[in-house]
């Protein structure tokens, strides 16, 4: 069987430096702030996986995140190190 597509919940994703300190570095990548979505609560962001902005509407990566999560994570420099649990893949 070949593996055509992976996806994960968006509430699942990690901040790779918040993980590291246990050694789990492995499934890290890069990925940029293209637009973020907000609601009362939570904030969407929606990530590139290349270093350009893909424009409103494309995406690689839709992140769902607290808003306090998001507060420290938005002025950091980009790109940001995400880690994608692999107990979490769902593979298609």
């Amino acid at each position: 069987m070949q593996i055509k597509n992976v996806g994960i919940r968006a509430h699942t994703i990690q901040v790779a430096s918040e993980i590291t300190s246990n050694g789990r570095n492995d499934n890290v990548y890069k990925c940029w702030l293209n637009f973020t979505s907000e609601t009362p609560s939570r904030m969407t962001v929606y990530l590139s996986m290349k270093n350009e902005t893909l424009g409103q509407g494309n995406y690689h990566i839709q992140w769902e995140i607290t808003k306090q999560a998001w507060f420290e994570i938005k002025d950091k420099p980009q790109p940001w190190n995400l880690r994608f649990d692999p107990d979490h893949l769902i593979i298609i």
